[in-house]
């Protein structure tokens, strides 16, 4: 069980030193929780920790993808416009839109 929350510690402080936090000087008169309650809250800190960077993970994911999806219908009306001509009137725009938005996975 030592080893496990060496190991949890050393995880967080991984992640406190990569996120650029610095700890607080410490107090002089701090009553130590018992050793069963500081486990829990450390588990319980291990887990949090995990899933957020697992959301952030996912939302870098979901932002390239959207990104890279703004890029490819741009590009799309670039080519419809210049197969259809000069003179594409708004309605003519307004089909071509969702012509390529059909083509998306969103």
């Amino acid at each position: 069980e030592c080893e496990e929350m060496n190991r949890i510690l050393r995880t967080m402080e991984e992640e406190i030193t990569s996120a650029g936090i610095v700890p607080s000087p410490k107090a002089e008169n701090v009553e130590v929780p018992p050793l069963e309650v500081i486990e829990s809250k450390l588990r319980d800190m291990e887990v949090e920790v995990e899933n957020i960077k697992a959301s952030q993970t996912l939302f870098e994911k979901n932002h390239n993808a959207l990104e890279e999806q703004a890029l490819v219908l741009e590009m799309g009306k670039k080519f419809y416009s210049k197969m259809g001509g000069e003179g594409m009137g708004a309605s003519s725009e307004t089909a071509t839109d969702r012509e390529l938005m059909s083509l998306s996975e969103f």
